[in-house]
């Protein structure tokens, strides 16, 4: 079945309290995403959402201030209900502009413009600040939960860190990835959002692309086996599958929000999108469907 491009709703069918937002075909199965919530503006510069199913909270990453690679310590992370209620608004402060983050063994791995900073979880304290050479504008982060590791992107130098052992080392970088954010790890495959989404092969090293011209990916998750749900900072959500056209889902832009670093609750079938600047978080439900 051939993909077809859909058009964004217009602000007046939002206003009419439409939620449908896209609906796309993959084989013989939709796609379709719909809106649960929008929290209150709770949350100031909210750039990376992770899922915790240990505490069934939210982490939310926030920059603070409007100032993305300022160090000016008015960095948190905030703790949000599943509903985007506060759970703790403060959870962990000290941070400049924290980024992308992710969970292993009981440790928040964040970044934080050049730096790794590593959070335990039990204590909600800073445990280490791990610099990065050469860092410039670290962004998303992935971990490997068999191999130990964990992946984090550079933005600014297009480089795949890897932290591992204790040991921080450049893990890819290439022509392809000049133009970095997103990442999602497999354990045969890391995904990598560029002006491409890519699929960096963690055994040959050899990369290959996706999905052609989809801007810089921020977030990215994947949803099934084919089909991945990705973000542009300026304000769009993209359905990406394999060999496909691109499918722009919504174009927040318009509407005057930008769409960041998303997380996924993939028991809910439901991903988390910070809107950066406009201080809140949104959910949407997503369902395929024969």
């Amino acid at each position: 079945m051939k993909t077809a491009t859909l058009k964004p709703l217009s602000l007046r069918a939002l206003l009419a309290g439409a939620v449908l937002l896209f609906s796309m075909s993959i084989n013989a199965q939709t796609l379709t995403l719909q809106e649960v919530w929008t929290s209150d503006t709770v949350v100031s510069t909210p750039e990376s959402v992770r899922y915790y199913p240990t505490k069934n909270v939210l982490f939310v990453s926030c920059i603070g201030s409007k100032k993305p690679a300022d160090k000016d310590s008015t960095g948190y992370i905030a703790l949000l209900n599943l509903d985007g209620s506060v759970h703790t608004a403060q959870w962990v402060n000290g941070l400049n502009a924290p980024k992308g983050m992710d969970v292993l063994r009981g440790k928040l791995f964040v970044t934080d413009i050049d730096e790794l900073v590593v959070i335990d979880i039990a204590t909600a304290s800073i445990e280490k600040r791990i610099a990065v050479d050469g860092a410039v504008f670290l962004n998303d982060v992935a971990c490997d939960e068999p191999d130990n590791s964990i992946f984090f992107t550079d933005s600014r130098t297009g480089i795949v860190h890897r932290l591992k052992n204790g040991k921080v080392e450049v893990y890819h970088k290439s022509e392809a990835t000049q133009v970095l954010n997103g990442l999602f790890n497999t354990p045969q495959t890391l995904y990598l959002g560029s002006n491409h989404l890519l699929a960096l092969d963690k055994t040959s090293g050899e990369i290959k692309i996706l999905v052609e011209n989809t801007e810089q990916i921020d977030g990215l998750e994947q949803i099934s086996d084919q089909v991945f749900i990705g973000t542009n900072w300026r304000g769009r959500i993209l359905g990406l599958v394999a060999g496909r056209p691109l499918i722009s889902l919504e174009e927040s832009q318009e509407l005057g929000y930008n769409t960041a670093d998303i997380g996924s609750h993939r028991q809910k079938k439901t991903i988390y999108v910070p809107t950066f600047f406009s201080n809140t978080i949104k959910a949407y439900k997503y369902k395929i469907t024969p």
